[in-house]
């Protein structure tokens, strides 16, 4: 499957607990990216491949604010130019790895791996229901060989669930009753039915502003 990757969005790179002291490679789309901290606790983002013999980058080592390459020593700053080259006194015109912009909005460290210098044109969505108060959130790293996009469709198609997962209980949106969040209601609306509860509340708009706010089951084609 062609994997089409959506470019001009921002993707998680990692978790920021992930992104430590030290060196810390992942491939992103495909495409070897290394992830390090400044010492002032900023999170950069390099092409993990060494301009010089393409050795991995999240091999070498950090030196103050500096990756210092682990097969030749090219020394890379934050920005990906290459600075110094041990073994001779000046550094080629040019040398270099791919800088990526990153946002670190925890509990996420945001990548943008589209086209360079159109990152400043979006934002990362947000996810105050991980990070804002009254909330709490648990989780975890997965890894799956399959195509972002079966993933995405095996999630979103629920009628798999009785038959890979019978021992979950009954799902059946016509019965199942609506959340409880601290007060909020999530919407429930049963195919051809009523709304059976209240939508949740969107901060500084009033549920009963506009007809528009009021939830409706989808027409029949």
């Amino acid at each position: 499957m062609n994997p089409n990757y959506p470019l001009g969005c921002w993707y998680v790179a990692a978790t920021s607990d992930e992104v430590g002291s030290g060196l810390f490679g992942r491939k992103l789309l495909d495409r070897p990216v290394v992830l390090y901290r400044l010492e002032s606790g900023q999170v950069v983002a390099l092409a993990d491949r060494c301009a010089h013999r393409g050795y991995p980058l999240s091999k070498g080592r950090l030196d103050g604010d500096l990756l210092v390459c682990g097969y030749h020593g090219l020394r890379y700053d934050t920005a990906g130019a290459c600075v110094g080259v041990p073994s001779q006194p000046n550094v080629p015109y040019g040398v270099c790895v791919r800088a990526y912009p990153v946002r670190e909005e925890p509990p996420f460290v945001w990548i943008w791996l589209g086209q360079p210098g159109t990152s400043s044109l979006h934002s990362p969505p947000k996810l105050p229901w991980l990070s804002g108060e009254g909330w709490s959130s648990s989780g975890e790293t997965v890894c799956l060989a399959a195509n972002y996009m079966l993933v995405h469709e095996h999630y979103l198609d629920l009628t798999h669930i009785p038959e890979v997962h019978p021992e979950a209980p009954d799902l059946d949106p016509r019965t199942v009753k609506p959340l409880s969040f601290g007060g909020r209601h999530a919407v429930t609306v049963p195919p051809g039915g009523e709304v059976v509860s209240d939508p949740v509340p969107i901060e500084g708009h009033h549920p009963s502003a506009t007809s528009s706010d009021q939830a409706h089951p989808p027409t029949a084609q």
